[in-house]
């Protein structure tokens, strides 16, 4: 695979020879090299060989995100990553046997979280986002490709799950009818929260799309967030999405690996992940808007969740697993931290109006 990448780097405009190529990150969608270059400044670089099975158009997510860098590419705390273009001043190198890579700049003196240390950070995170989503607000959603349809649609995921009971496994249906059952009775809330897809007063806007703590880049050493990082996923959505899914990640107790008897949904964190939300992003939502503010953690833990057991009754076929009940572990550790949420919803709604004025 090393051997792979060496090939690929020769693509692209780099300042100065190439000596070094290693495995970079841990993430689970693309394989990730660090380049090192002998230039004067001694850069480096994130090399990426793309996966096109789980984004089917490579084109379309590197134009989304080129018009998203260049938007952001204005004096603000975040610090943008930047695209290095092949020889050829293309975004993407496609190899002969059809094989998409890429290259960003690396962001020296930064380091990921894949779970919250204080409230602090927490703060910071979210205050990360908030800005990215407020220095976006002015651009066009319609700008952007749709580059995975319905991908945070809670009706779609909702049929899904019906379809997978009715087609997925019997052996595997057998081992989880409470988890089922959890799920379906949710239906009157699905309806309920659909109102907010399609609604006038609730804009499409650019957003995130996977809004997790790692997503965000600190300043080695500090609780300094100063980028938001993994844009692949960048395109028209609800805020809802990206709100939800800050609470859903960030206030678990557990990482969604964990134990289901251990999650709890942290309001102190919440709280300061409102602080941090708000103080960055500071427009005047409508009252349908704000109102979706607050189905977010809801909609997204529960998409998750349903996504997660969906995909235990169809075998595994997206996520990846360590053992064979890893993805229902995984809904059991969703459906856990909904509930938790469904017991802390009017104190949820009132962090969020408090930050509007709404409540003293």
């Amino acid at each position: 695979m090393e051997h792979e990448a060496a090939l690929a780097e020769r693509q692209f405009e780099f300042p100065g020879p190439v000596v070094n190529i290693s495995p970079f990150g841990s993430g689970h969608i693309h394989d990730t090299y660090l380049i090192s270059c002998s230039d004067t400044d001694s850069s480096r670089f994130v090399l990426q060989k793309f996966n096109h099975n789980v984004f089917k158009n490579p084109q379309q997510v590197m134009i989304n995100i080129q018009k998203v860098l260049s938007h952001l590419d204005q004096p603000s705390r975040l610090e943008p990553m930047q695209i290095i273009r092949t020889r050829q001043g293309e975004l993407l190198y496609q190899s002969d046997d059809g094989v998409y890579w890429r290259v960003f700049s690396y962001l020296d003196h930064s380091e990921s979280f894949d779970q919250l240390l204080n409230r602090q950070q927490a703060r910071e995170a979210a205050g990360a986002f908030g800005c990215f989503l407020e220095m976006l607000s002015e651009m066009d959603s319609e700008e952007l490709y749709t580059t995975i349809p319905d991908f945070h649609h809670l009706g779609t995921r909702f049929d899904q799950l019906k379809e997978a009971t009715r087609s997925g496994s019997e052996k595997r249906m057998k081992t989880c009818p409470k988890q089922i059952e959890f799920a379906l009775s949710k239906e009157p809330q699905v309806i309920k929260f659909c109102k907010f897809l399609n609604h006038p007063k609730v804009p499409k806007r650019v957003t995130h799309n996977d809004t997790k703590l790692n997503n965000v880049l600190f300043k080695q050493g500090t609780t300094q967030a100063f980028s938001v990082i993994d844009l692949d996923t960048v395109m028209p959505g609800l805020l809802l999405y990206d709100f939800g899914d800050m609470a859903r990640t960030f206030c678990n107790s557990v990482p969604e690996e964990g134990e289901a008897s251990q999650v709890l949904f942290r309001m102190d964190y919440f709280e300061a992940l409102c602080e941090g939300f708000f103080s960055n992003f500071r427009l005047n939502l409508q009252t349908m808007e704000l109102n979706s503010l607050k189905a977010g953690p809801w909609w997204m833990t529960f998409i998750m969740g349903i996504r997660f057991l969906t995909d235990y009754l169809l075998g595994d076929v997206y996520y990846k697993i360590n053992y064979p009940e890893h993805n229902l572990n995984r809904a059991e550790n969703q459906f856990a931290l909904l509930a938790d949420i469904e017991n802390k919803q009017s104190i949820i709604n009132e962090n969020i109006d408090r930050q509007f004025g709404l409540t003293s």
